[in-house]
């Protein structure tokens, strides 16, 4: 286990672990800050386990918070760190009663939902998205507590679930290294009006198109049907669904399709050369076009620190 350690507190520190699941070279030292630079806190602990280059994780008993990268693998392929990691995850997130919180990411999002009993396949056509996607939130979504004042259902019930682009507060950290350029600040990027969808960067050749028993699927775009789902225990999942009351602590997962974590610069960067063939040189100025807007990635990205610091 590679240790990245921010400075110790007196008391016990909050302990988190960012499973790197790329192995190519081209995203060497990017995954984790990426996470970690918005994540990590003073007097927290976390540590960087490459799970894709065999290292190993710990007890996840130890743990408050895991979170899961994306990666050129599928979650279907036959590798044995992909089978450890999907054990590793039942256990974290159903089997240890008082487990961490995991927050997923892209292929994360799809290896967890393999881990508790989902199914991942292709996009839909065979289609690899490439884009700045509206995903639409339902009325679940503006249920959690850790996005209120970010997702927020009508009045009366009546009506689409509305975003709002600005106004929320967020103790996320800003994005350092090379892609953190002027695009990417947060007062450029938060979008200025009220939205009915989270608009989010997405690179992905395959889907989750069966969510896993008992999750809660929060929101979905045209192209994929769970964009973003939530999973626990005893039901919790269930209950938000359903309307019904809701222990929170029993919801472990959070997990989304798309890379909040991503900037329109890195997706250029480090995707696009590999997908000019595929995709077309008039489809790569859509991206370009798509993604010169604002997106939603501060939100998600608040969301998901409320989510694992359990500020219910």
């Amino acid at each position: 286990m590679a240790a990245a350690v921010v400075a110790r507190s007196s008391r016990r520190a909050f302990r988190g672990v960012l499973v790197d699941c790329e192995d190519l070279a081209k995203w060497d030292g990017i995954s984790a800050p990426l996470f970690l630079d918005r994540f990590a806190r003073d007097g927290d602990e976390w540590s960087v386990v490459r799970a894709a280059k065999g290292e190993k994780l710990g007890s996840p008993s130890e743990l408050d918070a895991v979170i899961l990268t994306g990666s050129h693998y599928s979650a279907n392929d036959d590798e044995p760190w992909i089978a450890d990691l999907c054990e590793w995850l039942r256990v974290a997130v159903t089997g240890t009663p008082q487990g961490p919180r995991v927050f997923a990411a892209c292929f994360g999002h799809q290896v967890l939902a393999r881990a508790l009993g989902g199914e991942v396949s292709t996009n839909p056509g065979g289609e690899f998205f490439f884009r700045a996607a509206h995903v639409a939130p339902r009325p679940a979504f503006a249920r959690l507590p850790w996005a209120h004042g970010i997702v927020e259902a009508p009045a009366g019930g009546e009506g689409p679930v509305t975003v709002r682009g600005s106004g929320f507060d967020t103790e996320l950290g800003p994005l350092t290294g090379p892609f953190a350029d002027d695009e990417h600040k947060d007062a450029a990027r938060r979008p200025a009006e009220p939205s009915e969808s989270l608009r989010i960067l997405k690179a992905h050749g395959d889907a989750v198109v069966r969510p896993p028993p008992g999750a809660a699927v929060l929101a979905s775009s045209p192209g994929v049907g769970c964009e973003v789902y939530v999973a626990g225990v005893n039901g919790a999942a269930e209950a938000l669904e359903a309307g019904g009351d809701v222990v929170w602590s029993d919801l472990r997962a959070l997990s989304v399709q798309g890379h909040a974590e991503f900037t329109p610069r890195l997706m250029r960067e480090k995707i696009l050369p590999a997908l000019r063939e595929r995709m077309g040189e008039e489809e790569a100025a859509r991206f370009d076009e798509a993604a010169a807007c604002p997106c939603h990635d501060w939100a998600v990205l608040t969301i998901a620190d409320r989510f694992l610091r359990r500020r219910d």
